[in-house]
């Protein structure tokens, strides 16, 4: 590094004496104490800082403008600093952090730009690799005491377990219990270091001395480079001002079945956030006839099948990540039918499949157009085309359960004027046997009539019919046991040609 000065000579005629001035150019001079950063292996997940130099040899303030590393997109290199003003004379630290995520190589280059005319640009290579090697690991069981209800003056005795889960020593750094002076470590922390799968039982006591709740917290400071610091949460008489977890939903009102609804708890929330929450549905009522359940009762939203007209409650739990429960939150609702005819079926065994059929009346017999693909509303021809034009006057089979129990239901809209009979019929025996089908009529939303019947195989059963007329109902029941038919083998096979 070279820097210079000149001297300029002035002569002048009065004097005879020589006048000598030296000028000195004033400029930084930028100096790195090292050529090369190089971190060797580091064991992942842990992290190591190094720290360079910049020196200012020069005589005038160094501007640092840029410090950045190449291609450092991840973020493995971390700096302390990006820019930096330097004084002549001085110098200035600065830190470089390393962490490697994986078991990779990581070459880059830190690259230093500067006011200095000379090396405007420096380029240092900084070198990393991650490596494996022995990690501890935390392990605490519960991570959360609720003491319950405890008298004044009387002690509870819980304990939880500390276990090095790892593959290298853990080291305890400090133990604090933080909050209500009522909880007590009694013992159980051996030593400082754990060894590998080594572990201990900590007894805490709680010995409550005044009306209210309490709560502590149990602070472990260790090695574990994933969880530096891990608490263990202590709850006794309710907990006082501890906030457990809460479970959220909106619950629907009067859906229209059969329908699908999505339950949604994906705003439940732990205020001391301790998360992720685990989730819990729970189908707590459903209506008579209705064999739904929730599938997936563990996730934030579930699908929820509501399958026949009635009475439905659910409720949501959550925990949260210390294994606290939150207060069940319940939700009742009632689903409705918007048709203004609907007919519901069920019955009471599986390996058994009845059929519901919904018969448009046509010369005045009862069973006239059973069976017919024009007049009958059924499994094999789920929704005919009745009345006027339009959909709205067709009926319209929703649900057709071939395994077992129903449900089955078949509606329509906004009826034209006539006659709609209603029959059961049991289409196949697999092993179910006799069986007593229900079946449900509403009208306009509202439940008119209940009927129940003991059925056998390919037995027909006339249970009734709604006569619309005007705008208005009315059903009629057919209490003459006679219209079960005692055996329809021939209409049972004519449906089973036709809609295979």
């Amino acid at each position: 590094m070279y820097r210079f000065s000149f001297s300029i000579f002035l002569f002048g005629c009065a004097n005879s004496k020589e006048d000598n001035y030296t000028i000195t150019q004033l400029t930084p001079d930028i100096v790195i104490n090292t050529e090369h950063i190089d971190f060797g292996g580091i064991t992942v997940p842990y992290d190591e800082t190094q720290t360079f130099q910049i020196i200012n040899a020069g005589n005038a303030d160094l501007e640092v403008s840029s410090i950045q590393i190449e291609d450092n997109e991840d973020n493995v290199y971390v700096l302390s600093t990006t820019t930096a003003l330097v004084p002549k004379d001085e110098s200035l630290s600065i830190d470089v952090l390393f962490e490697p995520p994986t078991y990779l190589n990581y070459n880059r280059d830190l690259l230093i730009s500067s006011n200095d005319d000379e090396r405007p640009e420096i380029r240092i290579p900084i070198t990393g690799e991650g490596v494996d090697g022995p990690v501890p690991s935390i392990s605490l069981q519960p991570q959360a005491i609720d003491f319950g209800e405890i008298p004044q003056g009387q002690t509870a005795t819980e304990y939880f377990t500390l276990k090095n889960v790892g593959s290298g020593p853990l080291e305890i750094t400090s133990v604090d219990l933080e909050g209500s002076t009522e909880f007590e470590i009694v013992t159980g922390f051996n030593g400082s270091v754990y060894d590998l799968e080594q572990e201990s039982t900590i007894i805490v006591n709680y010995t409550p001395t005044s009306e209210g709740g309490s709560n502590a917290q149990i602070k472990i400071g260790s090695n574990d480079p994933y969880n530096e610091e891990t608490v263990v949460t202590l709850l006794g008489n309710g907990g006082g001002d501890f906030e457990y977890p809460v479970a959220v939903f909106n619950c629907p009102t009067q859906p229209d079945p059969p329908t699908t609804l999505t339950m949604d708890g994906s705003q439940s929330y732990d205020p001391n956030g301790n998360t992720p929450l685990l989730y819990d549905w729970d189908l707590l009522d459903q209506p008579e006839g209705s064999t739904t359940k929730i599938d997936d009762s563990d996730s934030a939203t579930t699908p929820f099948f509501v399958d026949v007209a009635g009475l439905y409650t659910l409720s949501l739990t959550v925990q949260n990540s210390i294994g606290l429960d939150s207060e069940p939150v319940l939700c009742s609702f009632n689903a409705v039918p918007d048709e203004s005819i609907h007919v519901e079926l069920s019955w009471d065994t599986n390996n058994s499949d009845l059929d519901i059929h919904l018969v448009q009346q046509g010369s005045g017999d009862p069973d006239d157009n059973l069976f017919s693909l024009d007049g009958d509303c059924c499994w094999c021809n789920p929704n005919p085309s009745w009345g006027e034009f339009g959909t709205s006057d067709d009926p319209s089979l929703s649900l057709d359960n071939r395994l077992g129990y129903g449900p089955e239901a078949v509606h329509i809209e906004s009826p034209y004027d006539g006659d709609y009979n209603i029959f059961v019929h049991y289409f196949s025996n697999n092993g179910g046997g006799a069986t007593t089908a229900t079946v449900k009529v509403y009208l306009d939303g509202q439940v008119v009539k209940t009927e129940a019947q003991q059925m056998n195989a390919s037995r027909l059963w006339f249970v009734g019919f709604v006569r619309w007329e005007n705008g208005g109902s009315t059903y009629y029941s057919i209490e003459d046991n006679a219209q079960i038919f005692p055996g329809f083998e021939d209409p049972y096979f004519t449906a089973l040609n036709r809609c295979e």
